[in-house]
């Protein structure tokens, strides 16, 4: 057995095996909708808007939004990533998110049923600053979308 091509000592299959699946409620959760404004908010501290593509994909990879589920946090998305492609083959394309993906079926999920935020979500600085008032907004709504999908 392997996961993210690393063998797993066949002991640990009972373990793996016993895993209980996450699973989303029916409550909704505005987690989406709080990424979606931030990409809107973030326009004020760019010369122009976040391309269409790149939030599209940011709101691909939140979803489903609803609370509860299984939440995976990133740090930032990796600098150069294309969004141009099909949501599909943006994740075939980037090494992160197809180690996400057999993460995911780890606990009988697609990458579609599980939450992906990160936590400074369009900002590809190697350099995060706490006085940056993008950053700042940027991982103030990742806060707010953790509790928002999270909240009973």
């Amino acid at each position: 057995m392997q996961y993210l091509d690393i063998p797993v000592d066949h002991r640990l299959r009972k373990f793996v095996k016993s895993w209980e699946r996450p699973s989303s409620s029916k409550v909704p959760s505005s987690h989406v909708e709080t990424l979606y404004n931030i990409a809107i908010d973030l326009r004020a501290y760019r010369d122009g808007p976040i391309p269409a593509d790149e939030i599209n994909f940011a709101l691909d990879l939140a979803k489903p939004a609803t609370v509860g589920g299984l939440v995976i946090c990133l740090l930032q998305p990796q600098y150069g990533q294309t969004y141009s492609n099909s949501f599909a083959a943006n994740v075939k394309d980037c090494v992160t998110l197809g180690a996400l993906r057999d993460v995911s079926s780890m606990f009988g999920l697609s990458l579609d049923e599980v939450n992906v935020f990160d936590a400074f979500r369009f900002i590809t600085e190697e350099r995060l600053l706490k006085e940056n008032r993008e950053h700042t907004l940027s991982h103030d709504a990742f806060q707010s979308m953790i509790l928002q999908s999270s909240r009973k």
